[in-house]
């Protein structure tokens, strides 16, 4: 139940008799007429706008380590998944496949060297070759590049 208080408020005139008549009106006011006071003033929804906009920064660096994390994760289970379907592998040339589809991963320069190594010391040496230019084909650059050369010329 809204509460009446008394009070001597200012009023506007509307003309010279209600003016005069003003002076001495005491008018009944409701809650949605007082004046509203804040609780804060200027300088306190400042400080409020400052902390809200620190709490939401860091919300967001929540999120994107957050996001971060989820996405190593999911890299970590990618590559445990290859390792295991690599060891998995019985013979070269499942091996070959599977390098070839994943040769995205760091490790896979070194399954296809150490491939076409296996290759060379069974006596496949027309296979082997194949496998070590292949290797210098998919990875050019890599630090192995001269063992996979030196594999090509005695095969």
């Amino acid at each position: 139940m809204p509460s009446i208080s008394f009070c001597r408020r200012p009023f506007r005139p509307i003309s010279r008799l209600s003016a005069e008549a003003a002076e001495g009106f005491i008018g009944i006011t409701m809650p949605s007429e007082r004046p509203s006071l804040s609780p804060m003033d200027q300088t306190d929804r400042g400080t409020t706008s400052l902390i809200v906009a620190l709490l939401l920064f860091l919300a967001l660096v929540g999120i994107t380590i957050g996001v971060y994390a989820w996405q190593s994760h999911m890299r970590r289970l990618r590559w445990e998944e290859i390792a295991s379907a690599y060891a998995k592998a019985s013979n070269s040339s499942e091996r070959l496949a599977l390098i070839q589809q994943h040769r995205d991963m760091p490790q896979s320069a070194l399954w296809l060297l150490q491939t076409a190594s296996g290759q060379f010391q069974e006596g496949a040496y027309a296979e082997a070759t194949k496998t070590f230019l292949l290797f210098i084909d998919y990875f050019p650059k890599h630090p192995l590049r001269p063992a996979a050369l030196l594999g090509v010329a005695e095969g």
